[in-house]
């Protein structure tokens, strides 16, 4: 896990105290959570899915349905939020230019290596 050292920014703590969300609600979200890796950080989420998980278990993880605890790649927590829809936590992908440019260079590099033989 990266964020096990627990360590708050001091935006992170402002916000959990804005969103009354304790620090120990944080820990549980990344011990049992799923990870997602997004943008640079890392991002633990407590969705359907993982309360379905733990209530066969006997723990009743609802009250922290939707709640997201994101990490730096330093293991530093940069803020905690709920958010029930896991949609909106996009993964990192490279828009079209991006592609078409990457692509075309490949394939000149390929075309260059093949003549120079």
């Amino acid at each position: 896990m990266i964020c096990e050292s627990m360590d708050f920014s001091d935006h992170a703590l402002d916000r959990m105290s804005r969103r009354r969300i304790a620090p120990d609600l944080a820990q549980t979200v990344v011990a049992l959570g799923r990870e997602i890796h997004t943008r640079g950080a890392t991002v633990y989420f407590i969705g359907r899915d993982e309360v379905e998980r733990e209530k066969r278990t006997g723990s009743d993880l609802r009250p922290l349905e939707g709640l997201c605890v994101v990490c730096s790649r330093e293991g530093t927590v940069l803020t905690v939020y709920r958010n029930r829809q896991l949609r909106g936590l996009r993964r990192c992908q490279r828009g079209r230019n991006y592609r078409r440019f990457h692509t075309n260079q490949t394939h000149l590099s390929t075309e260059f290596w093949k003549e120079g033989m």
